[in-house]
């Protein structure tokens, strides 16, 4: 009886995991940061590593985000006043 050990093989999804995505996730610096061998780094919990990442990434989108509602907002004014001026 043959086997359908290669059909099954074929079947599971396989994914790629970049070793510095993997160093990010558990919160280990990236390899061009390494100067020594033998590193060894403590991997951080998941919620505080997710933490970290969301300030980090809310400190410098906060900046654009007020500058977009700025404009949205002086758009809606020229809007409403361009309105009363054709009435």
């Amino acid at each position: 009886m043959k086997s359908n050990f290669c059909g099954r093989l074929a079947s599971i999804p396989r994914v790629f995991i970049s070793p510095n995505g993997f160093a990010q996730y558990y919160g280990a610096p990236r390899g061009k940061e390494l100067r020594t061998t033998n590193f060894l780094v403590e991997p951080q919990l998941l919620e505080n590593s997710v933490r970290g990442m969301v300030r980090k990434q809310t400190s410098k989108i906060a900046p654009m985000l007020a500058v977009f509602v700025a404009l949205i907002a002086a758009l809606l004014l020229i809007i409403k006043y361009s309105r009363q001026k054709n009435r």
